[in-house]
């Protein structure tokens, strides 16, 4: 009985955290890409200095 109450709870649990990963999993791309757009124009002004100094 005890096991059985326990697999329940262990149960809803498990749903109630896996119904949360479609969602995290998109705001975790959407971060990403934002860190991606970041370091590109980290990228583009360290060419433009390189460019600028003649290297």
């Amino acid at each position: 009985m005890i096991i059985r109450a326990l697999a329940l709870a262990a149960g809803i649990a498990g749903a109630a955290g896996f119904s949360q990963f479609p969602e995290f999993t998109q705001q975790y791309v959407q971060r990403l890409g934002g860190a991606v757009d970041e370091l590109a124009r980290s990228v583009q002004a360290f060419d433009r200095d390189a460019a600028a100094l003649g290297l």
